[in-house]
């Protein structure tokens, strides 16, 4: 219950009548205060070792192939979009390094899409990051399977690491980093509200440091601000939760208590169907890269699809043999092949998901 002395912010979560906003078991009121109780375990903190542990168990069921399905066409298109983009903005950059790096690679889902625009523009390597080791190797599998299939890729030389890319030590230059699939919202140290932010400054940092001068950091992120909106009413949920119970104040309305059980049970040791995010609300995230020495260059809002009759390979087959000089045709094939084949959600639906891609510039 709200009381005569809350705050002006937590009287307007009390009157939105968040317990009843929803009928979308991912967004059930009580389920993420479970999420809650399961991440913080009664306490108001957690360490970031254990933090880094539950995100692992999170992800170690999934079957990303399967899980993603209905992305995989649209986020080719995305990510074939930008990296034309940014790569014909580095091609006139003096020090450019023909590197790029890719962090939070997963299972290599997209692994064959980014060796392919490589080999196009001219991209001498490419370097994958995952926190997992399983996904490391995933992706190093899928590797060997596409340069098999296409000597062109062969000539793109790769590299794989195991870790933390907050406590990774990377000694090469890129021209570009890529951050796809919302892996900066795991960027989230729940130890304090002060280490939440300092451990991503230092990332954001870090990522300047690991960019050649006007060099591209790509990352899409969920958008919390599209109202109506799952994330939107995810935000405003997890912030009235953790906010009646103390955790993290300061920063709760930049945090996304996830829940993935309904598809995902929980098992002991096996699968840990929860997460904490970092969802930036308001300009935040603006903010975060301008501090790190970055400047907006280019931002889309885009939908996620409920359905999609085409996948990587369609895409692929209209990439592969695609050159720098063509590839503004490519790009609208693709948009009119999307247009026709993939089913969004309807823009006033409350849950629909949204999501909010981004080509930050490197400034200093």
């Amino acid at each position: 219950m709200s009381s005569p002395n809350s705050s002006e912010r937590e009287k307007y979560l009390y009157n939105l009548d968040l317990k009843n906003a929803s009928n979308n078991p991912y967004l059930d009121y009580e389920a993420l205060k479970k999420v809650m109780f399961k991440i913080f375990q009664g306490k108001k903190t957690i360490s970031y070792e254990r933090q880094k542990e539950l995100t692992k168990l999170s992800y170690s069921p999934i079957d990303m192939e399967t899980y993603a399905k209905l992305h995989n066409f649209s986020d080719t298109l995305m990510v074939t979009e930008y990296f034309a983009y940014t790569r014909t903005k580095i091609q006139n950059i003096t020090n450019r390094t023909d590197r790029i790096l890719v962090v939070g690679c997963g299972q290599g889902r997209l692994a064959e899409v980014y060796l392919t625009l490589a080999a196009i523009y001219n991209v001498k390597e490419v370097v994958f990051l995952d926190l997992i080791k399983e996904h490391v190797e995933q992706t190093e599998e899928k590797i060997r399977l596409a340069k098999e299939a296409n000597p062109r890729l062969r000539n793109v030389k790769t590299e794989l690491i195991v870790g933390d890319i907050n406590e990774t030590e990377i000694n090469s230059v890129f021209d570009s980093i890529w951050l796809i699939w919302f892996v900066s919202s795991e960027f989230c140290n729940a130890e304090s509200p002060e280490a939440l932010i300092s451990t991503r400054n230092r990332i954001y940092q870090k990522f300047n440091k690991l960019l050649t001068p006007q060099g591209a950091l790509i990352e899409d992120i969920p958008d919390p601000n599209m109202e109506p909106g799952f994330y939107h009413l995810g935000n405003l949920i997890s912030e009235d939760i953790l906010r009646r119970n103390g955790i993290l104040p300061g920063q709760q309305k930049n945090l996304l208590l996830s829940n993935w059980s309904p598809e995902q049970p929980e098992k002991d040791n096996v699968s840990f169907p929860y997460q904490l995010r970092f969802t930036a609300r308001n300009g935040w995230d603006v903010q975060e890269k301008e501090r790190a020495g970055f400047a907006m260059k280019k931002n889309d809002q885009l939908k996620i699809p409920i359905s999609s009759t085409y996948a990587i390979d369609t895409a692929l087959s209209m990439i592969r043999e695609s050159s720098p000089t063509n590839m503004g045709q490519i790009l609208r094939d693709l948009k009119s092949l999307a247009n026709n084949t993939i089913q969004y959600p309807e823009i006033d639906v409350v849950d629909q998901k949204r999501r909010k891609i981004t080509w930050w510039e490197k400034t200093n």
